[in-house]
């Protein structure tokens, strides 16, 4: 089907990431952080209402260093890269 783009800001804050995203409807996000080699060093799937909504992820556990957060829902995908650095 159709990819809906959504709106999505990420902010990291000393290993903490607060997601904003704006989702078409709600639903499950599945939360896929990897690091630069392509192995998976966070998972979680978040309910999701639709509309605006904003959730954090506590990466503080991780190195510092470049990682992919990875978020896909029903009808939607995005991705974006963060640094790290605590």
């Amino acid at each position: 089907g159709n990819l809906t783009p959504a709106c999505i800001l990420l902010e990291v804050t000393n290993g903490l990431v607060n997601i904003g995203l704006e989702l078409p409807r709600s639903g499950n996000a599945q939360v896929v952080v990897t690091n630069v080699l392509g192995e998976q060093v966070y998972v979680e799937n978040k309910a999701i209402g639709a509309g605006m909504q904003r959730t954090a992820l506590d990466l503080s556990h991780l190195t510092d260093g470049i990682y992919f957060v990875n978020i896909a829902s029903e009808g939607f995908r995005a991705s974006r890269t963060i640094q790290l650095a605590k």
